[in-house]
């Protein structure tokens, strides 16, 4: 359900007004969700346009997406509309703005930006027909670039870089340097200037240790020292306070430890060097042991004694062991050195992403192409000439920013440079900031609001909207109750006990007792993914309940009114999904993900992966399992024993090796052993296959284009068939084809093939920047949504859900050698090249410290903005491994020390409620070992269910068996209602044999079933009825089966000559190692056959001489379509004799040749698949041919298949075949099948 409300008379609130009214200054609105910001945005406007009669194209209005900008202009639009004839409003001016509307600046920053481009574009330097580059596009481009830069900086061979390359580069390769590269310049971007950032952060480490001790970064360092020793101290005065309470025998260590962080704490303020001497000389004594005497007196409990031994090791030891590994054994004097040494490299670096960007820009100029960095970047630069910023700011009288909390460094210099005085008006909320990952900085928000606020000037003001016209007031009592204790500056960066944060409601319902409710799951074996069961059974419960609105109407809640919010859809959402519908919950999973993980993609590249090389042991495994392959895991586990160390394919070759020696090692085999030597056979070809295949794409790769590359190899294989028949395949076909437009996009810039194509989409799988799949739903679709929490800002529903509660942040410990941050500068890691060592710097450290406070930071926002959508409820739902032991652990300790240690949302929102004096539901079970001092009397309430295997079997509804019963005990007297109920519950599928076959089958296989379907008709006719008889001769084939195999292997392994063991190869295909390990590639017939119709294939139609025909088989070699091995095994009088032939020059003279044409054909319940190699039309006529190289000529051999050939072109031509042929090349003759 949109934010957008109907429209409706209001009356706005004193704050509102203030909003509406203000005029001649500069304002910062701090907007609450739910508080109407749109709307008194939109009001102001008018207010502005009618009564200062400013022109709506005199207004740059910035809001964050497109969608926005748009649902902006038409609000705008309608309100001029609304007002025309009505009195006080000035028709013909409204009139003028809907006209001039069209023009207005309501836009992204990005789209402003290209707006003063295209008029500025002489003064930019860029051309007036400037296109926006597409990911392709910036990803061919950049590779050029610093492959480019990257071979130059080699061949000038600076000893620095090279140092800089074997710091920071990888030991194998450069692939290393060039993602760091990469990830630098694509950070500065979010700089107003990126190089000169760069290099000043580069340059400051080049400083005095004066400037050293007082930089930001030393700062930041002692400010979590105090922080982390504060907790400690918070922990120690715990454990006491409870040893007090207990009397317990712990009370004199605790009392110890504690005087021991105290003097910790004391010297920290004395400077870092005083700290790390304090630190090293702490020790903790043993525990007072416990006599059994005071056990058995029950004066304190065994918990209470667990309790502060945990908090003794885990809040107190383990966290001083934390600290001295934060600090190591390094001192002021250690860590400045390491600053030292380490600001020639960065310079290098500066240097080389320097080269790289310009290199970068030059290539971009010359093909009239910008990024959207550039967009930003080129606005900036042109805003230094004044008579361009005058232009600006004498165009725009008003400046409006939307969503101001999500803007960043670049945008703010930008709005800054082209401001008046007092003209600027910005909205947002630092509490819902949640983009980080795309560079947002709510410090902005922050720091204006201050400045704004504490303005002497009277040029600024601020105003707080925090009424909520959204929730009901139990929702927002609990908003306030989770964040007065969770937000604070350290962890959510905003203060929420300030003055505006909390939210107040502004509309009255009538009171109800389960707007809020957590739901906590116990997780078991027997339930799986037990909280979605819960999450089912409750929409189930809450459909067609009634809900009252913000216009006070009672209405029915609906699917469409509810709403599943995670924190990471990608992994979960889908089996959300499998469960809702397995209940008749209606859908829809409302989440874009990166499109080239899904399977059918990820499974498609991992062949490509091994087509481009097969030495790839993850994508090679990957495929071998796949459709491509067809493995199963026990070959592979066969494979792999036979060389357990080393790569997969090293253990392929050892494999194929390995039968060829035990054939020659082994003199006498027994019936009993002859399992395990037909296994390896089967196994090999099955190899010998699949490379065979891939070598045959990797050539087809090298001269197609990639696009039509990619459509014949998933067309050829039919592995896009194979996708269409499975569940959601037309959505597997559009995420195929969406696949192969991605390398069409490609190809169209520059792209280099398909190794270029993989970097490509591996780098785009690393910044997750893209997606084939679109989620398109309309509002009044009556479907549960599933979304991510980010899709749903800005959104509300009735019914919220909050899923996954349990599940812990993504707070990954960087690996990178190089951090930076906009503030902090660059953290490196320090390598000794001499001696092959690394550690990691001072900076890298706190630069670590300072992006994880701003991770929790943002996870806390995250979760204000989730709760926040919320309208009559809030459901709250969480999986635990043991509910009592998990309320337990969240007692422990003080508030702080939980909050600061939490890493979900569930242990962040049940450690606040279990110390709610409403929460005794959460503490019934479990002793009170927390503060009562400490608790929160808050005026939120709230209810608590706890979910677990059995009680949710209890509360399941009736199933359909349960239905179909109760309709057989003729519990419905209806006769017309019970036949209809009958249809629906007691049907029957009439084709569920048909459901066990395959619907897919190549010609070749179809044929050869049909034979051995004859040969067993025939075979059964003579076979005895007696069972007993048919098994005696069963065990008599076996045995008989069993004797030959032996015979024959036993010829094998008694021959010991080179020459006998070729012949017996020669003999037997199914023992010829794969072609790729093989010294010498002979070819079998099929072998020989596939490449004669390759060639056959790729030589033009046309006559030859024996020359000529020589010198085109010869090109093809050069062109690597063919390797020179294979051209030695053509004849290339096999060949002549076919171009000479009558026969051949009637298909030279043709109206139309077609070749290697891939057909489909439904025969028989099944989708055939073949390719037709050769047919054509001849005045008029249709005629087929075949080309065969066997040795001997037997048409009647292929006239089963030749048939199926002619039936599926004259479904496709609509009149059947006049002549079928089979073209034999070795003898250079024909003959006719019709």
């Amino acid at each position: 359900m949109s934010e957008k409300k109907q429209e409706r008379e209001v009356s706005y609130t004193n704050e509102q007004n203030a909003v509406i009214y203000e005029k001649n200054k500069n304002i910062l609105v701090s907007a609450a969700a739910g508080s109407g910001k749109t709307a008194v945005l939109v009001e102001r406007i008018l207010r502005i346009v009618e009564e200062e009669r400013v022109d709506i194209n005199r207004m740059l209005i910035v809001t964050f997406t497109n969608a926005a900008a748009g649902e902006m202009r038409e609000r705008i639009s309608k309100a001029f509309a609304k007002r025309f004839g009505q009195e006080g409003h000035d028709t013909a001016f409204l009139q003028d703005q809907m006209i001039k509307i069209s023009e207005a600046s309501i836009s992204t920053l990005h789209s402003f930006c290209i707006d003063v481009l295209r008029q500025f574009f002489h003064a930019a330097d860029i051309s007036p027909s400037f296109a926006m580059a597409t990911e392709a596009n910036v990803s061919v481009l950049k590779a050029k670039s610093l492959e480019e830069v990257l071979e130059e900086s080699y061949e000038r061979g600076d000893e620095t870089f090279f140092q800089l390359v074997d710091a920071y580069g990888g030991n194998k390769s450069d692939k290393a340097f060039v993602e760091l590269v990469y990830r630098i310049y694509q950070f500065i971007q979010g700089q107003p200037y990126p190089l000169e950032w760069l290099k000043q952060k580069s340059e400051q480490l080049d400083c005095s240790k004066e400037e050293f001790l007082q930089s930001d970064v030393m700062q930041f360092f002692l400010s979590q020292l105090k922080f982390e020793v504060d907790k400690i101290l918070a922990s120690c005065e715990e454990g006491f306070r409870i040893s007090v309470r207990h009397d317990l025998p712990y009370l004199e260590n605790m009392e110890d430890d504690k005087l021991q962080i105290q003097q910790l704490k004391k010297a920290l303020e004395e400077g870092l060097d005083a700290f790390v001497r304090a630190l090293g000389t702490i020790s903790f004594g043993r525990l007072k042991t416990v006599t059994k005497a005071q056990k058995e007196s029950g004066s304190f409990s065994e918990e209470i004694l667990n309790t502060v031994k945990e908090i003794r090791n885990q809040d107190i030891k383990k966290a001083v062991e934390n600290l001295k590994k934060t600090v190591g054994t390094g001192n002021q004097e250690r860590y400045y050195q390491q600053m030292k040494n380490m600001a020639p490299l960065m310079m290098e670096l500066y240097r080389f992403v320097e080269q790289f960007s310009l290199r970068y820009q030059e290539k971009k100029k010359e093909q009239e192409i910008l990024d959207f960095s550039d967009l930003e970047h080129l606005v900036l630069k042109l805003l230094e000439d004044d008579s361009i910023r005058q232009v600006l700011q004498h165009k725009y009288e008003y400046i409006f920013f939307d969503e101001y909390q999500d803007s960043n460094l670049v945008q703010e210099t930008i709005i800054h440079a082209i401001c008046r005085k007092n003209n600027l008006f910005f909205v947002g909320d630092m509490k819902q900031s949640i983009y980080g990952f795309r560079l947002a900085e709510p410090k902005l928000f922050h720091e204006r609001y201050d400045n704004y606020k504490n303005s002497q000037d009277g040029l600024s003001v601020t105003i707080d909207l925090s009424k909520n016209f959204r929730s009901r007031k139990e929702i927002l009592d609990f908003c306030n109750d989770i964040f007065l204790s969770l937000m604070t500056e350290q962890l959510g960066e905003i203060d929420y006990t300030q003055e505006g944060q909390a939210l107040v409601h502004g509309l009255e319902y009538p009171e109800q007792s389960d707007s809020v409710e957590l739901c906590l799951c116990e997780k078991s074996e027997e339930v799986t993914a037990i909280s979605y069961q819960v999450i089912a059974q409750k929409i189930q419960e809450l459909q067609g309940r009634t809900w009252q609105n913000a216009k006070g109407e009672q209405k029915e809640l609906q699917y469409r009114d509810m709403v599943v919010l995670m924190r990471s859809p990608k992994n979960t959402a889908k089996e959300l999904e499998q469960i809702l519908k397995e209940k008749g919950i209606p859908c829809y999973v409302d989440y874009s993900s990166v499109g080239f993980e899904v399977m059918e993609i990820y499974r498609l590249l991992e062949y490509l992966r091994v087509i481009d090389n097969e030495m790839q042991d993850e994508a090679l495994l990957g495929a071998m399992v796949s459709f491509f392959g067809g493995f199963r895991e026990v070959e592979l586990a066969e494979i792999r024993s036979h060389r357990r160390e080393g790569s997969f394919y090293d253990a392929i070759q050892e494999y194929v090796k390995s039968f060829e020696e035990s054939v020659l090692e082994e003199s006498s085999i027994s019936s009993k052993n002859t399992d395990s030597i037909v296994l390896k056979p089967i196994l090999q070809q099955k190899i010998r296959d699949f490379f065979d295949k891939v070598q045959h794409w990797r050539k087809r790769e090298r001269f197609q284009p990639l696009s039509e590359f990619l459509w014949d190899l998933v067309n050829e294989t039919g592995y896009l068939n194979y996708n269409a028949l499975l569940e959601k395949g037309e959505e597997r076909i559009e995420n195929i084809s969406g696949f192969i437009k991605k390398a069409e996009e490609y190809q169209s810039h520059e792209g280099e093939g398909l190794f270029g194509f993989l970097c490509y989409i591996d780098r785009i799988l690393r910044e997750k920047g893209d997606s084939l799949e679109v989620s398109a739903l309309s509002e009044s679709e009556n479907v549960v949504r599933i979304m991510s929490i980010h899709k749903s800002k800005g959104l509300e529903f009735p019914v919220v859900f909050l899923a996954d509660l349990q599940r812990q942040f993504y707070l990954p410990e960087s690996r990178d050698s190089i951090l930076l941050h906009n503030e902090l500068g660059i953290g490196a890691r320090e390598v000794n090249l001499d001696r092959g060592t690394y550690c990691d710097s001072l900076g890298k450290k706190v630069i670590q410290m300072k992006k994880r406070q701003e991770q929790l930071s943002e996870e806390v926002r995250i979760l204000y903005v989730a709760m926040t959508r919320a309208i009559d409820r809030l459901i709250l739902v969480g999986e635990v491994a043991s509910i009592p032991k998990f309320l337990e652990k969240v007692q422990h300790f003080n508030l702080t020390s939980q909050l600061n240690s939490g890493r979900s949302y569930l242990h962040w929102i049940t450690s606040i409620l279990v110390r709610h004096f409403n929460g005794r539901a959460l503490r019934e079970n479990t002793e009170n070992i927390w503060n009562e001092e400490q608790g929160i009397d808050g005026n939120s309430k709230f209810q608590v269910s706890y979910y677990t295997e059995e009680n949710l079997k209890e509360i399941e509804q009736v199933s359909y068996q349960t239905l179909a019963e109760k309709l057989q005990e003729n519990c419905v007297e209806d006769i017309e209602w019970k036949q209809k109920l009958e249809q629906r519950f007691l049907y029957e599928y009439p084709y569920q044999d048909e459901v066990q076959r395959a619907y897919k089958k190549g010609v070749t296989q179809y044929v050869k079933d049909k034979e051995e379907e004859l040969y067993n008709q025939k075979s059964a006719m003579t076979e005895n009825s007696e069972q007993s008889l048919g098994r005696a001769e069963n065990i008599e084939a076996e045995n008989i089966e069993a004797e030959n195999v032996e015979e024959e292997v036993s010829v094998c392994v008694n021959q010991d000559t080179e020459g006998e063991m070729a012949k017996f190869f020669e003999e037997h295909q199914q023992y010829r190692l794969p072609q790729f390990l093989q010294k010498e590639k002979p070819l079998n017939a099929a072998q020989k056959g596939t490449l004669y119709h390759f060639v056959l294939q790729s030589l033009p139609i046309k006559s030859y001489t024996t020359e000529e025909l020589e010198e085109k088989l010869d090109e093809l070699v050069v062109k690597e379509l063919l390797y020179l091995e294979d051209r030695k095994q053509i004849d290339s009088s096999y060949l002549m004799k076919f171009f000479e032939s009558d026969f051949g020059k009637r298909v030279i003279s043709a109206d139309k040749v077609y070749r290697e044409k891939p057909f489909m054909l439904k025969k028989d319940g099944y989708i055939l698949e073949g390719i037709i190699d050769c047919y054509f039309l001849e005045e008029g006529k249709l005629i087929l041919f075949d080309f065969k190289t066997d040795q001997y000529r037997n048409a009647e051999k292929h006239r089963a298949q030749l048939e199926l050939y002619a039936e599926a072109l004259e479904k496709n031509y609509g009149r059947p075949v006049d002549e079928i042929y089979v073209v034999w090349l070795r003898y250079g003759t024909i003959s006719r099948l019709h």
